[in-house]
């Protein structure tokens, strides 16, 4: 039975040529990479912001995940076919609406 999946040689190439590599095989691999690091930011702040204040912002840790997957989404299309322009494009929407949300609910949150 032949395999599913070859894995890419990461002996002399850089990070790059394997996430590269992941990508060629696995197309949607960038997309959960984005999915994970927002959560990891939204949640863990929420979660942070919830045991130390006793409230959630989401909208604002929902906007900070967004840019934080903005800059990685940035960073990843220096790698030539590692990030989708479409990808790329709906980020960049999905935080647009998401600063639109925010500015919108400004001081709703906030705790005198």
């Amino acid at each position: 039975m032949a395999n599913l999946y070859t894995f890419p040689n990461a002996t002399l190439s850089g990070g790059d040529q394997l996430l590269t590599g992941i990508t060629a095989q696995l197309p949607a691999f960038p997309v959960f990479i984005l999915l994970i690091v927002y959560f990891v930011v939204t949640l863990g702040g929420a979660l942070a912001q919830a045991t130390r204040r006793g409230y959630i912002d989401f909208p604002m840790w929902s906007l900070l995940g967004f840019l934080t997957i903005d800059l990685l989404a940035v960073l990843m299309t220096m790698a030539e076919g590692l990030m989708n322009p479409i990808v790329l494009g709906v980020c960049f929407g999905l935080t647009i609406l998401n600063a639109l949300w925010f500015f919108m609910t400004m001081g709703r949150f906030e705790q005198v």
